[in-house]
């Protein structure tokens, strides 16, 4: 199911960039801001609110939950014109008071992750990416038992789209799907969804 994702992924994307690219000359970049994408290697530093949509189940299989918010930023290295590779750090906190015997669920998350411009000379400009990492959720319960916590792996795959604002400054909109193979609580929850869809919104400065 995964692979058939990734292969739908690729495939509209790729077509895509060949229909944008064909019908959207009026969107090229200007001469200067081409010139900086063909310099590598360069820094891109980001950050901005995130949406991750996940459901969460208590031991019953009752959904109790499905959307974390919260804040991400990051930093990537442009190691060749259209290939981009970084580090990725999300925080996203979540009050659960409706959850019984839960005060809040938070997640921390670190990602390793690859970019490739599909679009480089495109204002707005098209990629796609991929990557992996790990992910703390954790549990805080409001009677005297030990907080719960679980880390798992994490694997995903996304689109972006990014609208250059002059002097290395862009606005990005990233969509991701991510799978993780661990998902079970050893106590009274248990962590039940293993796929998620996450979107966010990023200022990022390249220099």
């Amino acid at each position: 199911m995964l692979a058939a994702a990734c292969f739908f992924v690729l495939y509209a994307q790729g077509a895509f960039a060949q229909i944008y690219s064909v019908h959207s000359p009026s969107s090229n970049i200007s001469s200067s801001e081409r010139k900086e994408n063909s310099v590598y290697p360069r820094w891109e530093i980001y950050a901005g609110p995130v949406l991750s949509l996940q459901p969460l189940k208590d031991d019953r299989g009752d959904q109790v939950s499905s959307a974390f918010y919260g804040l991400a930023g990051g930093l990537r290295l442009r190691v060749l014109p259209r290939l981009a590779v970084g580090l990725e750090g999300q925080y996203l906190p979540q009050t659960a008071s409706h959850i019984p015997f839960t005060d809040s669920v938070s997640q921390r998350a670190l990602y390793v992750s690859a970019r490739w411009d599909l679009t480089p000379d495109t204002s707005p400009g098209l990629w796609l990416e991929g990557g992996a990492g790990r992910l703390r959720t954790e549990w805080k319960l409001e009677l005297a038992f030990a907080d719960q916590r679980l880390t798992s792996s994490v694997f995903f795959i996304g689109t972006g789209t990014g609208l250059h604002m002059g002097r290395g400054w862009r606005g990005v909109l990233s969509v991701r799907l991510l799978y993780m193979p661990q998902t079970d609580f050893d106590f009274l929850f248990h962590y039940a969804s293993s796929a998620a869809l996450q979107g966010a919104l990023f200022v990022a400065k390249t220099f």
